[in-house]
């Protein structure tokens, strides 16, 4: 006899350079600010704000090296966090599959019990330097336990987690339908569907949406220049990005800016 078992989907090798966990209110505030790296935190109880937007236990969020965020803990019930930091681009991928909110970057998960206990060895264990390999195991153990969960969700509902995670890992590329499909292995007919069930529009309006969205974002908090802006968002040449803008927003980039520049 031969017996096999073989792997559903791809992961990526990567690496985990930290893994962190905090729980007094003084050490679970930051910014507004960036960490030039991808984190991953695991809310374990209690209740946050992550960029205003409420968290508590069970659920998590994620954040880019491009990101500007702020983490502020509940003044009653504050927050405590197990959170993992890779510098690895493979993360995008990772990323792109973690179901998260498409306008918050939060997600659910319900692995809690083996995120606190590996808060727990971390708490006897602070300052221990382990192998590369170990952390990696960590983070995948988690990792692991949370899509398993997702794979009870309605299938439509999952498609269009992965399309939202896809558009917002990939929303500095120039994201193509075909391309999409073919990662989800659906039809653009049944992508067309699921967009209109889940979001009201079509596929392609939802990606706009989401560029113009980030591309405001940059423009209200960030020095970059336009140029960068519209690179930030798939969009080498400077007048494409500038069309693009003023087609759905009625007035330039550099306008916007004018206006709307966070002070």
């Amino acid at each position: 006899m031969l017996y096999k078992i073989f792997a559903n989907g791809f992961t990526p090798v990567l690496h985990i350079a930290s893994i962190g966990y905090a729980f007094q209110k003084e050490n679970t505030r930051f910014g507004p600010g960036q960490q030039l790296a991808y984190i991953v935190h695991y809310v374990l109880s209690g209740k946050g704000y992550f960029n205003n937007h409420p968290v508590s236990a069970g659920q998590g969020f994620l954040t880019t090296p491009e990101d500007t965020f702020e983490l502020r803990p509940d003044e009653t019930d504050p927050w405590e966090y197990l959170w993992f930091v890779s510098h690895d681009p493979k993360m995008v991928d990772i990323f792109a599959t973690y179901h998260m909110h498409p306008d918050t970057k939060i997600f659910d998960y319900e692995s809690i019990e083996d995120a606190r206990a590996l808060a727990k060895q971390l708490d006897l264990h602070h300052g221990t330097t382990y192998p590369s390999l170990l952390l990696t195991e960590y983070f995948l153990h988690l990792f692991n336990n949370h899509m398993l969960h997702r794979k009870s969700a309605p299938q439509s509902e999952t498609y269009a987690d992965h399309f939202s995670s896809y558009v917002e890992a990939h929303i500095h590329t120039s994201i193509k339908i075909e391309k999409v499909t073919s990662y989800l292995g659906v039809s653009q007919q049944y992508l067309y569907k699921i967009c209109k069930k889940h979001f009201g529009v079509s596929p392609k309006r939802y990606i706009q949406n989401r560029k113009l969205l980030y591309a405001k974002k940059l423009l209200q908090q960030t020095q970059l220049t336009i140029t960068d802006v519209g690179k930030a968002i798939g969009l080498d040449d400077v007048l494409t990005f500038s069309k693009f803008f003023t087609t759905h927003e009625y007035t330039s980039p550099r306008e916007f800016r004018k206006k709307h520049r966070n002070t």
